[in-house]
């Protein structure tokens, strides 16, 4: 789905999920104690987006912490990047990584 934010007399923009996706996805990658192994997925629902993302923590960080940390930062930046609410950040820890352990993706 797509958003259509009305700008008046200029014109609309429309973003696409497959631009919310990329930007959280670059916004994931900015929260200290993710990993590598990222996967976003997004739907925008009008003006509101509902974002599930599935990412590694670097042990020993709190899981908690860093959850929580991923959650208020996906919507301050994509909310700022897009002008649309977050609605909903859906979270899966998919793995613990040790510093300097390598992570890998299977595709």
């Amino acid at each position: 789905m797509t958003a259509v934010l009305d700008a008046g007399v200029t014109g609309r923009t429309t973003i696409s999920d497959a631009v919310v996706r990329r930007l959280a996805t670059a916004a994931l990658r900015e929260v200290e104690g993710v990993r590598d192994n990222d996967q976003v997925s997004a739907q925008v629902l009008g003006h509101r987006v509902v974002l599930s993302t599935r990412f590694a923590v670097a042990y020993p960080q709190s899981v908690g912490a860093v959850t929580e940390r991923v959650r208020q930062h996906l919507m301050d930046r994509v909310g700022a990047m897009t002008g649309l609410a977050v609605q909903r950040v859906d979270v899966r820890v998919a793995r613990l990584v040790a510093d300097g352990e390598q992570t890998r993706r299977v595709r």
